[in-house]
C-alpha cells in the first residue's frame, strides 16, 4: 500500500502537525509506504525519530497565508511527485487539494477535516472587530484562491474523514438534503490519535507536581477564552495564595492577557511562558493538577487527549465539542465559562474534592489508552485506504 499525504505541518508542535508525525509513524510500523509533501522545517530534520519517515520537504516564502503560498508555490513539484510516485491513495491532512485539484486524477483521495464553519460563527457573535477582521482576512485569503483554481479543475473527494462526530454534524447541519446524504455515505469518523508511550516518557523523570496548579495549552485566540479563564482563576486565587496558572502559549491576545492578570493583582499568579516545544509544554501539564479548556468551539482538541494521557482531568467549556470528548467520557467537567461563578467554582470543584478527582484521573488514563492510541486511529485509516484501493 503506497500512500501520498499531502501535511503542510508535519512534526512534534501543534495540533495538526504533531497528529501527522504520529499517523506517519505508525503507518510505517505496519507496513505502509508513506511520502509525505510538507513544507520545509528545520526543526523537524534535526528529530532522529524523522529518520524512518520518507519526507519531501520543500521551501516556500514565509508569506501568510502559508499553506496557500506553499501549494502554489510548489504546485508543478507537488505534481511530479504524485506522477511519479503513483500512489495507492492521496491522503490531504492540510486543505492542499482545493489548491492542486487536479491531483485527485492520480490515485482515490481521502481528506481529513480538521475544522468546521461554526467556529467562524463563534468568533462573528463573541469576538472583537480585530478578531473578526483576522478571520474574514483568512477566509477570503483561502476562498478566492481556491475558488479560481475549481474553474480550472474540481477536486474529486473519495472519503472525508471527520475528526469528531460533533465536527461531522456542523457540516451536515448546513447542507441541503440531497448533498447530506451524499456527505454521509462518502464520511467517516477517526479521532486524531497520538503515541501514549511518546507522551508519558516526556515526563517520565518529572518529579514536581502543584495541586493547586492548573495549565491552559493553545493558540491566544480570543474564542480560546483565556481571558474568562483568568478572571475565573483570580477567586481561586484568593482560596489559595499559592495557586499558579499556566499559560502555554502565543498570539494576539497576549498583550491584553498580560495586562488583565496584572489589573487583578494575579503577577505572581499567572505564568505566562509563551510558545514552547511540545516535550516542555507537556511537562507543564504534567506537574499541574488540571487542564483547563475554555475555548467555545474545537474541532477535536488534542490537548485534551494529551492530558488525558498523562491522567489529568479537563474542564472544558459546556459545547458540543465537549460534550463528546469530556462529558460522554467522564474524564473531566464541562461548564458555561461565559458565567464566570460557575467556572471558578469548577475549578474549586476538582481542586479540593479528591475522591472526584481521583475519579476522573483514572478514567482519563483508560481513555487515553482504549480510544485515542495512535495505533487504532493508523489501523482505522488502513482500513479506509484499502477500501479505496480494491475500488
Amino acid at each position: 500500500m503506497k500512500v501520498l499525504l499531502l501535511a503542510h505541518d508535519l512534526g512534534l508542535y501543534g495540533g495538526v502537525g504533531t497528529f501527522n508525525y504520529e499517523l506517519v509513524e505508525a503507518l510505517i510500523k505496519r507496513g505502509v509506504e508513506v511520502l509525505v509533501i510538507t513544507r520545509y522545517n528545520v526543526d523537524f530534520v534535526s528529530k532522529p525519530a524523522g529518520s524512518g519517515i520518507h519526507v519531501n520537504m520543500l521551501c516556500s516564502p514565509e508569506i501568510p497565508p502559508k499553506d496557500v503560498v506553499f501549494y502554489l508555490s510548489n504546485m508543478h513539484t507537488v505534481t511530479e511527485i504524485a506522477r511519479r510516485f503513483k500512489p495507492d491513495v492521496i491522503h490531504d491532512t492540510s486543505g492542499g487539494l482545493r489548491f492542486l485539484p487536479w491531483l485527485s486524477r492520480y490515485a482515490p483521495t481521502v481528506a481529513t477535516i480538521h475544522g468546521s464553519p461554526l467556529l467562524d460563527d463563534l468568533r462573528v457573535k463573541y469576538g472583537s472587530f480585530r478578531d473578526w477582521l483576522r478571520l474574514r482576512l483568512y477566509q477570503y485569503s483561502h476562498y478566492v484562491p481556491a475558488k479560481m483554481m475549481s474553474l480550472l479543475c474540481r477536486a474529486g473527494i473519495d472519503r472525508a474523514v471527520f475528526v469528531s462526530k460533533t465536527c461531522l454534524a456542523d457540516a451536515l447541519v448546513r447542507l441541503d438534503p440531497k448533498s447530506k446524504e451524499l456527505l454521509k455515505t462518502m464520511s467517516v469518523v477517526i479521532y486524531n490519535g497520538l503515541s501514549i508511550e511518546r507522551v508519558r516518557s516526556v515526563v517520565r523523570e518529572s518529579s514536581s507536581y502543584d495541586e493547586y496548579s492548573i495549565a491552559f495549552v493553545g493558540r491566544l485566540m480570543e474564542y480560546k477564552g483565556v481571558s474568562r479563564l483568568i478572571r475565573a482563576f483570580s477567586h481561586v486565587a484568593k482560596e489559595f495564595h499559592k495557586a499558579k496558572l499556566h499559560i502555554v502559549g502565543s498570539g494576539p491576545e497576549m498583550t491584553r492577557l498580560r495586562e488583565l492578570s496584572r489589573k487583578l493583582g494575579l503577577e505572581s499568579n499567572v505564568v505566562f511562558h509563551g510558545w514552547l516545544p511540545r516535550d516542555d509544554a507537556l511537562k507543564i501539564v504534567s506537574s499541574s493538577a488540571l487542564l483547563a479548556h475554555p475555548s467555545l468551539y474545537e474541532s477535536f482538541g488534542y490537548v485534551i487527549v494529551e492530558a488525558y494521557a498523562l491522567g489529568k482531568p479537563v474542564i472544558a467549556h459546556r459545547a458540543p465539542y465537549s460534550k463528546e470528548l469530556v462529558e460522554e467520557l467522564g474524564a473531566g467537567l464541562t461548564v458555561d465559562t461565559l458565567n464566570g461563578k460557575a467556572f471558578s467554582e469548577a475549578l474549586l470543584t476538582l481542586l479540593t474534592d479528591k475522591s472526584l478527582y481521583r475519579k476522573y484521573s483514572i478514567k482519563a488514563q483508560e481513555v487515553a489508552e482504549e480510544i485515542f492510541d495512535i495505533g487504532i486511529t493508523a489501523s482505522k485509516y488502513i482500513k479506509v485506504y484499502e477500501s479505496l484501493a480494491n475500488q
